[in-house]
């Protein structure tokens, strides 16, 4: 089996009116497409 080592990164925020904010970023290829995600990838 083939090991692939990946990192991902959870960022949070606060707006101007307070409130929490996370960040993640809408697939835009492949089988998930359109889902949503947190930013990361493979580690080279």
């Amino acid at each position: 089996m083939k090991i692939v080592r990946v990192v991902a990164a959870v960022i949070k925020s606060v707006n101007e009116i307070g409130e929490p904010v996370i960040f993640a970023t809408q697939r835009g290829y492949g089988e998930y497409q359109g889902g949503w995600e947190f930013p990361g990838g493979k580690i080279d």
